[in-house]
């Protein structure tokens, strides 16, 4: 029996795009209903006449936090099924709200990281009233932080795939149970560790494909991008985690 293979970056975007092209359809149709509701979602946004800043800034966090959090999750479960070479469907993008509190949970404390390490940034800004030398200042902070944001990201990235994946549960008592908010962060932290430059590269081509193509307005390049960006997330967490599913069916979400 030969060794799974390890966790590379050719080895990642390899699955990746084998997944993609052998599920295609289905996964182009989950990433088109992320995108859509992203679409709709700032069309009404743009199109309303006045919105009060500080509302828009709530509109902002509380939308792509309580609603895309779990959609984006559930699409990236169709990816990791379609990486283990499973039968996926667009139903399974609902995996994600049936995980509903584990997977918000994650993403909210991801953004609190993220809120914590700007605040010095924010400070600058606001005590220096506009004057240049702030305004320097505020953007060296932001320089500087960024680095570390995207670094506890990395470690994070695989936390709502655990929270999702079927094939993970830890053991309480007598009883096996699917991995809460701090047990999938905990898990993906430490599963992470020995993978974490090479996962930080991962994370970064993940998020310039898709933005890439958008920017450069490339036609269909979108519909490429996008997709394979949670492929590649789903298959590095399936040759990190070496883990797996059975290929028929469809994981019950009683």
């Amino acid at each position: 029996m030969s060794d799974p293979p390890t966790f590379t970056l050719d080895a990642t975007y390899a699955a990746a795009w084998r997944a993609l092209r052998a599920r295609y359809g289905v996964l182009v149709g989950a990433a088109a209903l992320d995108l859509i509701a992203w679409a709709a979602v700032l069309g009404v946004l743009y199109a309303l006449p006045r919105i009060d800043p500080t509302l828009l800034s709530l509109t902002l966090f509380v939308i792509p936090t309580f609603f895309f959090a779990p959609l984006e999750a559930g699409v990236s479960y169709v990816a990791l099924r379609s990486v283990r070479d499973e039968d996926p469907s667009l139903n399974d993008i609902l995996w994600g709200f049936d995980r509903y509190g584990p997977v918000v949970g994650c993403r909210l404390l991801m953004q609190a990281v993220g809120a914590v390490l700007t605040l010095p940034a924010q400070a600058a800004l606001t005590g220096g009233g506009g004057a240049p030398g702030a305004l320097l200042l505020a953007g060296l902070l932001y320089v500087l932080t960024a680095p570390i944001s995207l670094y506890i990201t990395t470690r994070f990235w695989l936390a709502p795939l655990i929270c999702l994946d079927p094939s993970r549960g830890i053991r309480i008592g007598d009883r096996t149970q699917r991995p809460g908010m701090a047990d999938a962060m905990r898990i993906s932290w430490r599963l992470t560790g020995p993978h974490a430059w090479l996962l930080l590269l991962v994370v970064f081509l993940s998020w310039a494909m898709p933005l890439a193509g958008i920017a450069l307005l490339l036609a269909g390049a979108p519909l490429l991008g996008v997709p394979l960006s949670f492929c590649v997330q789903a298959a590095a967490y399936q040759l990190i985690t070496g883990r797996a599913t059975p290929r028929t069916g469809s994981p019950s979400r009683a």
